[in-house]
């Protein structure tokens, strides 16, 4: 299914420390697929004044390359509303609409990337962290890494080898391969997808996604530039921001899909924003499931503001420091910082065969996608349970996580022997049953809940997980509860509420593994 055409919400590259705000006029809703297309289109909903335009959207560009597990026969639409002024007021009414699963505004996101400083010599880190041990590494087999960003400059001299190829569809204005994009040979533009705009080019207008491919994966012994942390990785180059860095949280989703699909191991997310779209998070989980690592930078606003995807469970999230190892001014922390890297005055290429300094949390992040990578390259056997766990022991605070420095800084020379030499069977024999499962799709339906009662429904990828369901009414009392073993994929729980007034009720579904736990809240109200 092709993209339809839509006014999206706007996505800012953060080039300070400063979170910019948004007044999004755009609406995305996602309905069960007991309702689907014109009937629900047509419903009382949609007969809304406010609305100027809706569009059917899919994250199944191309014809069967999505899991159905994400897509889930379910129908989404973005709509336009004529102004913010009714935003409020569309959504409330939407959340009361059965068959409803989410109704949310289009969010933005930024890049986290600082100002330009050329005051330090180049590349300091890589002897700073001794960081050198990594770029030394002999690499034996090419990864695929993609960078989602403004794109990148491919015809950098110092990146141009670095760049992943599609032999399948070459330049010619035809989908060659049958992926639903066309001409994605050195790169796929998902800028104005969820716009409608067709936008081809995936060249970097803006820099930011050139220098954090050049951290990565700069070719080394090349006469030219600066060396890479792994020059084995390909960058699979995903550009979803424009030449000013604006786009929107759909289309960063439709890129990490495609990312998935294309075949990455690692995805480089150096952007974020303090609220997040479903489709954004069932992005990363699908990426999850297919065993992709997701990095990210958590944020420059020197605050414990969460900001997404690196918040999203199952996200490798960074923090930056300067060349004391202290924490930078800039950088973000949180229960969801896991480790911190060099951030600052960080050398790298930029557009048109040169390079700059540029300091955030982004050029953090981009570090660790580099030393992840290098060591997929040397054992594309190792999974991101081994691999965070290794960071984890070798990091300067293994055996407490700070709020305000996650795990800390890394030891790269008790790193590396853990995930190259012999003590990696060591590693992996303490490697306990802490794999993460995913938990989606919290619902119920119908609602409101009429006399005849509801099913409550969830999606986990894991058997036998416990679950809780319970359910409140508005002054906290528990009205019901639920409790059993999970089935791996859908899971349904029926209830039929007697001697209930009628009104709004909260329901809290608790699913835990020996080791793990999560928590979903929602709201229904009864007829």
């Amino acid at each position: 299914m092709s993209f339809k055409k839509i006014i999206g919400g706007v996505l800012i590259l953060l080039l300070s420390c400063t979170v910019i705000s948004a007044s999004p006029i755009k609406v995305i809703i996602k309905i069960s697929n007991q309702v689907r297309g014109k009937t629900f289109s047509n419903s009382s909903l949609f007969s809304n004044n406010s609305i100027t335009q809706i569009n059917e959207f899919s994250l199944d560009f191309k014809t069967n390359s999505v899991n159905q597990s994400l897509v889930n026969q379910d129908t989404t639409f973005l709509i336009d509303l004529k102004d913010d002024t009714q935003l409020d007021t569309f959504i409330e009414e939407a959340k009361h609409f059965e068959n409803v699963i989410y109704v949310e505004p289009v969010y933005p996101v930024s890049v986290f990337s600082g100002t330009n400083d050329p005051f330090y010599n180049k590349q300091y880190y890589l002897s700073k962290d001794k960081l050198q041990h990594i770029v030394d590494l002999e690499p034996i087999h090419e990864i695929i890494v993609a960078v989602l960003d403004t794109g990148v400059d491919v015809r950098h001299l110092d990146l141009e080898e670095s760049i992943y190829i599609n032999e399948n569809d070459p330049i010619n204005g035809i989908d060659d391969d049958g992926n639903g994009l066309i001409d994605d040979y050195n790169g796929a533009n998902f800028l104005g997808k969820s716009e409608g705009l067709g936008i081809t080019s995936s060249l970097d207008l803006h820099g930011h996604g050139t220098h954090i491919s050049g951290i990565i994966a700069a070719q080394s012994n090349n006469a030219e530039g600066i060396t890479g942390l792994n020059s084995k990785a390909k960058i699979l180059n995903v550009r979803f921001l424009n030449q000013f860095g604006r786009g929107n949280q759909v289309d960063a989703a439709a890129a990490i899909v495609y990312a998935t699909n294309a075949g990455a191991k690692v995805i480089n997310c150096s952007w974020g924003y303090f609220q997040a779209n479903t489709i954004l998070e069932d992005a990363i989980n699908y990426a999850l499931s297919k065993d992709v690592i997701i990095i990210a930078a958590i944020g420059n606003t020197n605050t414990n503001l969460k900001e997404y995807p690196a918040a999203f469970e199952g996200v490798i999230s960074i923090g930056s420091v300067g060349e004391e190892n202290k924490r930078s001014s800039f950088s973000s922390f949180g229960d969801h910082l896991d480790f911190q890297l060099c951030g600052e005055s960080i050398y790298s290429p930029i557009l048109n065969d040169k390079y700059g300094y540029k300091s955030g949390t982004s050029q953090s992040a981009a570090i660790m996608t580099g030393m992840v990578s290098k060591f997929l390259s040397i054992n594309p056997l190792l999974n991101q349970t081994i691999i965070f766990d290794a960071f984890v022991v070798s990091s300067s605070l293994k055996d407490q996580k700070s709020y305000k420095e996650g795990y800390g800084t890394i030891d790269i020379q008790k790193l590396v022997p853990l995930l190259t030499g012999q003590e990696l069977q060591l590693l992996e024999n303490e490697i306990t049953e802490s794999k993460t499962f995913t938990l989606n799709r919290v619902m119920n339906y119908p609602n409101p809940v009429p006399s005849s009662g509801t099913t409550f429904g969830f999606e986990t990828d894991t058997i036998d997980l416990t679950y809780t369901l319970r359910v409140f009414n508005l002054l906290g009392g528990l009205e019901t509860k639920f409790q059993g073993r999970t089935v791996n994929g859908y899971n349904k729980v029926e209830w039929t509420p007697s001697r209930l007034f009628s009104g709004t009720y909260l329901y809290l579904l608790d699913v835990s593994s020996q080791t793990k736990s999560k928590t979903k809240r929602g709201k229904l109200s009864i007829l």
